[in-house]
């Protein structure tokens, strides 16, 4: 009698060893078709293996030929408190090393706290976007969000998707969606929540914190941030202004002015993600950073977001923005769609 074809259960540490060694010999990733005929594994232990996988390892997710979802992992660094398990595997051996021991465990603890921080706030942010709209997001959306390039952005997706049972679907246009089904209440679309949320409407104030009297430290101290914050925000309106004229192709050199004139705020939002800003925030930006070289700043946004440069005849460039244009028209047409 011939052998049968046996089901197999679900054995954690067989198939994340056999699905990672085969993700690791194509760098360039497969699809879970490609797993299945590479590891001989049932799709949905695969899938289900994935998923875990995408907790532990960034991950992007792109379109094959086929319009099939390839899963690219990046197996050289797992995802958060690296630095303090670096810390815990270093043999440290004289006294001066075990006092550094103990100021770099405080130090990473610090980061490692002010990280969870700043990463469960931007969470929030996506989760009520997603929640406002119909459960469904794409990544020029996240982008608008969390002023990330298209790369990290592809990565932190991956997260969520793992965290609060996402899925991701190709449509005919080839753009990947991205659908949370627990977020797919039928409620009605606020223009204003979701305007509040993007990364432009969140700028940094200039100067944060009380203090109840004149220290010249803090002082210090906070003008040695301003610079940083007044970079920051630029970068974000520039960004706003690339998501505006995203319909044509823009000329940096010649129309940077009128970009950013053109997105000038008319409005504050009060959310608790929004702290209350000065309606004259603009102005001041304006008019500290006028030194700043928002060409470049602008290069370097267009490079994050995968642009395409079009040289012309003049000797000048323009800059298209094909791909996160077609994704903000393909999910603007699945925004009434009920989930």
């Amino acid at each position: 009698m011939g052998e049968k074809i046996k089901e197999q259960t679900y054995q954690e540490g067989k198939f994340r060893k056999l699905i990672t060694k085969v993700l690791r010999k194509n760098s360039s990733g497969l699809t879970i078709k490609e797993i299945v005929i590479l590891t001989g594994l049932p799709t949905h232990w695969i899938e289900f293996t994935l998923r875990k996988l995408m907790n532990d390892y960034p991950c992007r997710l792109e379109v094959s030929s086929n319009f099939e979802i390839r899963y690219q992992f990046d197996f050289r660094k797992k995802r958060y408190a690296l630095f303090e398990k670096w810390i815990e595997e270093k043999v440290w051996n004289t006294e001066f090393e075990k006092q550094s021991l103990k100021q770099l465990q405080l130090l990473a603890q610090k980061y490692t706290k002010h990280q969870l921080k700043k990463d469960l706030f931007l969470e929030k942010i996506i989760l009520n976007y997603i929640q406002n709209n119909g459960g469904k997001i794409v990544i020029a959306e996240v982008i608008q969000l969390t002023g990330w390039s298209i790369r990290e952005a592809e990565t932190e997706i991956t997260q969520l998707l793992a965290n609060y049972n996402g899925q991701a679907e190709v449509t005919t246009e080839g753009v990947i969606v991205y659908t949370f089904e627990d977020f797919c209440e039928n409620q009605k679309f606020e223009e204003d929540l979701a305007e509040s949320l993007k990364v432009w409407e969140r700028p940094i104030p200039f100067f944060q914190g009380k203090k109840k009297r004149f220290n010249l430290f803090w002082e210090l101290f906070q003008y040695s941030k301003l610079e940083k914050k007044q970079l920051h925000n630029m970068e974000h309106y520039i960004l706003k202004g690339i998501f505006h004229r995203m319909q044509s192709q823009i000329n940096p050199d010649r129309e940077m002015h009128q970009l950013l004139e053109q997105v000038k705020p008319h409005k504050n939002y009060s959310y608790w993600w929004n702290e209350s800003i000065s309606s004259s925030l603009y102005e001041m930006l304006m008019m500290l950073t006028c030194t700043y070289n928002k060409e470049a700043i602008f290069r370097k946004k267009a490079l994050e977001l995968e642009a395409e440069i079009i040289p012309q005849e003049n000797g000048q460039l323009t800059y298209e923005f094909g791909r996160l244009q077609r994704e903000l028209s393909v999910i603007a047409s699945l925004k009434k769609d009920v989930c």
